[in-house]
């Protein structure tokens, strides 16, 4: 039984397959769920956390939930060029969405997560993708080379 929300397994999971397809096809990059840390890390750096939650009806008189996620993937490159491929490459990768696990803490072990797969999480939209523009030459290191995905999924 997991003691994680859906809510916050819907973020691990995302966070776990971008770690595993970008640890498959680069190297070097690191993976966080949080923006902060991002800062504290050597570039490159990508960022995946949920942002939102929307909660709808499931239908008329009913008092199920369906909830749709909004998740922002920041890139913190070391040039434009990995700027642009590596988004291309995570939203190749997050069209096909991902599975959905389950997660909890390891018995004896509560910095390691244990995981069971229970479904998937579709990708509903990509509501931007784009770089962020940064000004002047005093630019920090993290930020002169950034970019931002958000999208919004669900489990099923």
């Amino acid at each position: 039984m997991s003691y994680f929300s859906t809510s916050r397994n819907v973020e691990l999971s995302i966070i776990y397959y971008l770690e595993t397809e970008i640890a498959a096809s680069w190297s070097g990059i690191t993976v966080t769920k949080n923006f902060t840390q991002s800062y504290e890390k050597t570039l490159p750096v990508v960022c995946a956390s949920l942002i939102n939650t929307v909660p709808e009806r499931k239908e008329v008189g009913s008092d199920d939930l369906i909830k749709n996620y909004g998740m922002t993937i920041d890139i913190f490159a070391t040039s434009d060029g990995q700027r642009i491929d590596l988004a291309d490459f995570i939203v190749d990768k997050l069209k096909d969405g991902c599975v959905f696990y389950i997660h909890s803490h390891a018995t004896g072990d509560a910095s390691t997560l244990a995981r069971t797969a229970s479904g998937r999480i579709r990708v509903l939209d990509f509501s931007g993708d784009r770089k962020i523009e940064n000004s002047g030459d005093s630019t920090a290191t993290h930020d002169k080379y950034r970019h931002k995905i958000s999208i919004d999924v669900r489990n099923s």
